[in-house]
C-alpha cells in the first residue's frame, strides 16, 4: 500500500463500504479501525473526515460516524441524477476516445463476457466498475467525470446491499454489449440512449429490492 495511512486507512474503508461490508446505517467504529491498522485515533479521524466529505459517512451526535442511510425518495432523485450523468459522459465518449481508449474499452466488454459464462460475480463488479470508468474518462472532461464518479460512489453501497450483481450480472453485461456497441463505432446519440437505459434497469433492480427490504422489515417488526 502506498500513501500516509489516513489515506491507507480511507481507501480501505471505502472499498469495505462499497463492497458492502459496511452497510447503510451501519456505525464505522473509530477505535476498531485505529487496533485493525494499529495506530492512534488520530489517522482514522482524518481519513473519516475524508471519508465523510465524499457523502458516503456522516457524524451523527451521540452515534459517531455512520454510512449515509438515504431515504427512499433521496436515493431515487439520485439515481435520476446518476442516470442523466452517466448517459452525458457515454455521448461524450462516443464522440471523444481516442481509438486506444475505445480498444481498452472492447477489451473490458471482452472479458466481462469470459467472467459472466464463469459466473464470477466479485469479478464481474470490478469489471463493471472499470467499464464505467473507461467511459467516464473516455468523455474527456474531468468536471462532468467528478461529479458522476461523486454520485456513483455514493450510490455503490445501495448497490452491493441490494445484491445488484447476483441480480443483473447477465442482463447487465448485455447492455454493456448495447453501450460499447455504440461508443466505439462514434455513434453519440445511440450510446445516450443505451446507457440512460442501463441505468434505468439498474436502478429499478436495486430500489425493488430495498423497496422489498423494507416492507418484509415493516412486517416482521
Amino acid at each position: 500500500m502506498t500513501g500516509t495511512i489516513a489515506e491507507q486507512i480511507y481507501d480501505h474503508l471505502v472499498g469495505q463500504i462499497i463492497k458492502g461490508a459496511i452497510q447503510p446505517g451501519e456505525r464505522v467504529e473509530e477505535q476498531a479501525v485505529a487496533t485493525q491498522f494499529g495506530v492512534s485515533r488520530t489517522p482514522v479521524r482524518d481519513a473519516l473526515r475524508q471519508l465523510a466529505g465524499t457523502g458516503l459517512v456522516e457524524f451523527r451526535p451521540n452515534r459517531g460516524v455512520t454510512v449515509v442511510d438515504l431515504k427512499f425518495d433521496e436515493l431515487m432523485e439520485m439515481f435520476e441524477a446518476l442516470g442523466e450523468l452517466e448517459s452525458l459522459c457515454a455521448k461524450m465518449a462516443a464522440q471523444r476516445m481516442t481509438q486506444l481508449e475505445r480498444r481498452a474499452l472492447e477489451n473490458l466488454q471482452s472479458e466481462a463476457a469470459i467472467v459472466v459464462k464463469a459466473e464470477d460475480e466479485a469479478r464481474y463488479f470490478d469489471l463493471n466498475n472499470q467499464i464505467h470508468q473507461a467511459i467516464y474518462s473516455g468523455a474527456h472532461n474531468q468536471s462532468i467525470a467528478a461529479v458522476t464518479e461523486n454520485f456513483r460512489q455514493r450510490l455503490m453501497p445501495f448497490r452491493s446491499s441490494a445484491g445488484i450483481v447476483t441480480h443483473r450480472m447477465r442482463d447487465s453485461h448485455e447492455e454493456h454489449e448495447k453501450l460499447v456497441s455504440a461508443i466505439v463505432p462514434g455513434d453519440a446519440a445511440r450510446a445516450h440512449e443505451a446507457m440512460r437505459s442501463h441505468v434505468a434497469r439498474s436502478s429499478l433492480t436495486v430500489l425493488n429490492v430495498l423497496k422489498d427490504r423494507e416492507t418484509r422489515e415493516k412486517s416482521s417488526a
